[in-house]
């Protein structure tokens, strides 16, 4: 019995392969793992893809978030998963810019087993747009203005 058919994207090769293999053997459907945001799109145009567990910060060029939203526009029931070792996803970036409705957010190091990220998929698959509390970490309190101003001393680039 297949669990759904996603699409993962994430620039860390070992990483993505990990994922990939680890959800596979519990029975999800594979369509693409990639680390190329350009190429995460392709499936859609043949494909119903039901989820997308996402790295935020994917190198040059778009981030997680930039993807995300694209999803969202070619298919808009897409369930969202950020997996990041980011805990505050507004400290990649583009701090201002929101998660897309529904996109669950998962850091990395909180993740136990597989099964606990099953759960977090199959609530998406099932919920892709229900209104969550994800926009702030409950670990990161940080005002955006605080975000900005760290951004700022660190050099990082702000948009």
């Amino acid at each position: 019995m297949k669990l759904g058919s996603l699409i993962i994207v994430d620039d860390d090769s070992y990483s993505r392969t990990l994922l990939a293999t680890a959800l596979k053997g519990v029975g999800f459907d594979i369509l693409l793992s990639t680390g190329s945001a350009s190429e995460s799109f392709e499936p859609f145009s043949s494909r119903q893809v039901d989820l997308a567990p996402i790295d935020l910060d994917l190198g040059r060029g778009p981030n997680g978030k930039d993807v995300a939203y694209k999803m969202r526009e070619l298919q808009p029931n897409i369930g969202l998963v950020l997996i990041t070792s980011f805990t505050d996803h507004r400290a990649a970036g583009d701090p201002w810019r929101v998660l897309p409705i529904g996109m669950r957010h998962i850091t990395k190091t909180k993740l136990e087993d597989i099964n606990q990220l099953v759960k977090i998929l199959l609530l998406a698959k099932s919920k892709p747009l229900s209104k969550i509390n994800n926009q702030k970490s409950e670990e990161s309190p940080l005002t955006d203005a605080e975000i900005r101003s760290l951004m700022q001393t660190t050099g990082a680039i702000v948009t």
